[in-house]
């Protein structure tokens, strides 16, 4: 089997000839792959031995429109800053703080974007890996448009305006989706997060009401239609809203955090209805310990999710800068070595 067919096979609950390995966002590895190798970032993935490669539209080509009040910030009007070294970014600057930014604001039109990175990407596979793209900002619980703290405070006093912005976003995320489809990709990633490693940032029942497994449902269930399969990251520990998130029908639930959830206990209760991917630590294991390490860890992920299939493995987030390459590379060495089903 070749790559796509690795992560098509586990995307559908089966078991491929071997565990696919895929990361839903690269960081800046591929660069210092590159750098060192040379190439492009398709041969990066492959020099890695990656199952996927992740690709996503052309930037925009147009000026944000002059309406949205915060000046400087991305297509959107959201102003962000890095934090430190980890490639991390931080909000600092939102442009809708009330129901009368909201009726100013221009959202971006999905039209505007083009799609020859991804067609490019889809010929230069040529079927060989799974096509990714991924949206970060999806509209079932995003924050970004008002600010976090701000979106906080607005859920308990004007909970109808975060479900304002949340349906004014998922409608961009919808045709968007729609356009990355067509051009060739087989699977898309959602990226709003929905916890942190103490739970849930707002009560289960909370984000119920406010429709945010509804919203996630209408994305599924159009994508899907479309012929794509839908993959859904957020980190932290998400025990209380599984069942709610299995029940939208993602196929694919992303990172499973180690330390805050149990991918054993996971695969036990959900691995016959979604994919369980990634689950290695890149905040320690890959960024802090020893390529023995990574081996032990991997092994004992196989061990507790991949049986049976539906798991991809893949770091806990990303392969961010402070990410040993060395521990990369030993994560998918030990993935073809261990990852065959009936080996350990």
């Amino acid at each position: 089997m070749n790559g796509r067919e690795r992560c098509l096979a586990a995307l559908q609950l089966e078991e491929p000839d071997l565990l696919p390995v895929a990361e839903l966002n690269p960081g800046n590895v591929f660069e210092r792959i590159s750098s060192r190798w040379g190439g492009d970032f398709w041969d990066s993935c492959r020099r890695l031995g990656l199952d996927a490669i992740n690709v996503g539209p052309d930037p925009y080509r147009v000026v944000r429109r002059k309406t949205n009040k915060v000046v400087g910030g991305d297509e959107w009007g959201v102003v962000t800053r890095s934090i430190g070294e980890t490639g991390a970014i931080a909000y600092v600057g939102a442009p809708i703080a009330t129901r009368e930014d909201l009726d100013r604001y221009e959202p971006p039109n999905a039209e505007d974007l083009t799609m020859k990175g991804i067609e490019e990407t889809v010929r230069k596979t040529g079927g060989r890996m799974l096509v990714l793209a991924g949206i970060g900002m999806e509209g079932t619980f995003s924050y970004q448009l008002m600010g976090f703290q701000r979106t906080m405070m607005a859920l308990h006093r004007e909970p109808d305006l975060v479900r304002k912005v949340n349906e004014m976003i998922l409608a961009y995320t919808l045709e968007l989706g729609k356009k990355m489809i067509d051009a060739g990709v087989d699977a898309i990633w959602l990226g709003d997060d929905y916890a942190s490693e103490n739970g849930p940032m707002v009560s289960p029942q909370m984000m119920r009401e406010l429709g945010v497994f509804s919203r996630l449902e209408t994305i599924v269930r159009t994508f899907r239609k479309r012929g794509a399969f839908v993959v859904k990251h957020t980190d932290g520990d998400n025990t209380p809203i599984l069942k709610d998130l299995v029940s939208t029908g993602i196929d694919a639930l992303h990172p499973i955090q180690p330390g805050s959830m149990d991918i054993g206990k996971v695969k036990q209760d959900f691995g016959e209805r979604i994919c369980l991917w990634g689950n290695i630590s890149c905040s320690k294991t890959l960024q802090e310990c020893t390529a023995i390490d990574v081996r032990n860890e991997v092994v004992r992920c196989i061990r507790e999710a991949s049986y049976g299939g539906g798991h991809i493995l893949g770091s806990s987030h990303s392969l961010h800068q402070n990410v040993k390459l060395d521990n990369v590379f030993a994560m998918v060495e030990a993935a073809r070595k261990y990852g065959r089903y009936n080996f350990l």
